[in-house]
């Protein structure tokens, strides 16, 4: 068997995974402040003014806000110096140069976007007028193919009327010609009531 026995082996992981969850819970809670004033602050080891200084804090630094008690904040800069600086000295309200640095990148990504859209709508734009330049003439090859119909549908009822008015014609001579062969066969016809 080994050194540890089953019991110890359970509590040594028990403590193990209480130890991570308070450094997860610790993490998770950590909020972002930033160095107030114009100098720089000191990052000491405990809160405690006596305590020793384990790194410095430049004005406007970005730093994790973990907790503040006792007139301290716990902090960890950018440069991962972990330690407490004067609650005074951190504020959770950003600076004016990094409000004007976010403004900055926000104002460069909503001119990309701007940028990517113009592109956008210019090629919609040509796309519509395309459209547009294709359905006039859509609309000029069917008007002309109307009035190319109609030029046949009138063409059409011309022969019609000549081949009717013919047809009358026609009729009437063979009419008058039937009727002049009966009557010389016949004599003059007498009207009978």
């Amino acid at each position: 068997m080994g050194r540890f026995s089953r019991g110890a082996c359970a509590r040594i992981v028990l403590a193990w995974l209480v130890a991570l969850e308070f450094a997860s819970v610790g993490l998770a809670a950590a909020e972002t402040g930033w160095i107030a004033g114009g100098q720089q602050v000191s990052v000491r080891r405990a809160p405690d003014v006596a305590a020793r200084v384990v790194g410095f804090a430049a004005p406007a630094e970005r730093v994790e806000l973990f907790e503040t008690s006792g007139g301290w904040s716990h902090v960890k800069t950018d440069d991962g110096t972990e330690g407490w600086v004067a609650a005074s000295k951190v504020q959770t309200d950003p600076p004016p140069t990094a409000r004007a640095a976010a403004m900055t990148r926000e104002i460069e990504v909503l001119r990309t976007k701007l940028a990517r859209e113009g592109d956008a709508s210019r090629q919609l734009r040509d796309m519509v007028d395309s459209a547009d330049a294709k359905t006039r003439a859509q609309q000029a090859e069917i008007d002309r193919l109307l009035a190319a119909q109609d030029a046949i549908r009138r063409e059409a009822r011309h022969r019609e009327w000549l081949t009717g008015a013919g047809i009358l014609l026609a009729g009437m001579a063979l009419g008058a010609i039937l009727s002049r062969m009966e009557g010389r066969r016949a004599g003059p016809q007498r009207l009978r009531l």
